[in-house]
């Protein structure tokens, strides 16, 4: 039995060190636009760049505290051609 634990034991810490050297990347190029025009003005307040930078953090933070790895992208929402969201899709896995 002793032997069973300390084998889980490594095989944890060397899951922990293999995924701190792999980061999440976000990948710009797979991201998407969507653009809708409306026929008033919305105030955006720089909504765009905050949401961004909110998901950027909370990514950072996740990948810090579990050491999970997974590419990810946005969808930007434009409303008369100024950008007003930054949504980061869920990524199920499995």
């Amino acid at each position: 039995m002793r032997r069973v634990l300390t084998l889980i034991g490594v095989a944890f810490i060397a899951q922990m060190l293999i995924a701190g050297a792999v980061s999440a990347a976000y990948k710009p190029q797979n991201d998407w636009t969507i653009n809708l025009s409306v026929p008033v003005s919305v105030p955006t307040a720089d909504t765009a760049a905050l949401t961004f930078t909110t998901q950027q953090a909370v990514h950072s933070t996740l990948f810090q505290a579990t050491g999970a790895s997974v590419d990810y992208y946005y969808i930007w929402l434009n409303v008369n051609g100024e950008p007003v969201a930054a949504i980061d899709p869920a990524k199920f896995c499995f």
